[in-house]
């Protein structure tokens, strides 16, 4: 259930706050900061972090949580779902190979991993937004462009020609 983001983002700063006080950093990452951007409800809130995976299932084991995968713990707190992960790089011996990913210890290099500029975006608790390929402005111009090559981002995974599509059919953007 999308619920308005003013109030999400006001109940999620709680469990951003809980990692950052035992020594990690955290981000509101992707789609969340987009949609805040956007004054757009959320029902889910993508926050990357520093903390392995196994360290938030610990601190938030009184929590409701599950494994989406090996590298996600799904949060379950005060009817918001969070996706929690750690922070990826990504590698890519050249150009004609698909992307490795791995983790990380940096928000830069977790921000280079996604697909889309206006994804590629993080918010820190304070609100201040790291922003390395001008995704601010991509979702002010209502624009949808690859921060890598449209060819490279196909080529680690062909569905991201159907992800822009769904973009512009949600958001009304368009594809640049």
């Amino acid at each position: 259930m999308k619920q308005d983001y003013k109030k999400v983002i006001e109940k999620s700063k709680h469990v951003i706050k809980i990692i950052i006080n035992r020594g990690y950093d955290a981000y509101f990452t992707g789609e969340t900061v987009r949609n805040i951007l956007l004054s757009r409800n959320i029902d889910t809130v993508e926050i990357s972090t520093n903390a392995p995976i196994e360290y938030l299932e610990q601190t938030f084991s009184d929590f409701e949580t599950a494994r989406v995968n090996e590298s996600i713990l799904a949060l379950h707190f005060e009817e918001i779902v969070f996706l929690m992960k750690p922070f990826q790089a990504e590698y890519r011996r050249n150009n004609k190979e698909k992307a490795v990913l791995r983790e990380s210890d940096d928000i830069l290099s977790d921000v280079k991993t996604r697909v889309f500029t206006i994804d590629a975006l993080a918010m820190s608790f304070d609100g201040k937004i790291t922003d390395i390929f001008d995704g601010y402005r991509d979702v002010n111009r209502k624009k949808i462009k690859f921060t890598n090559s449209p060819k490279l981002r196909l080529l680690d995974n062909p569905l991201n020609s159907l992800k822009a599509i769904k973009l512009v059919s949600e958001l009304g953007f368009n594809i640049d």
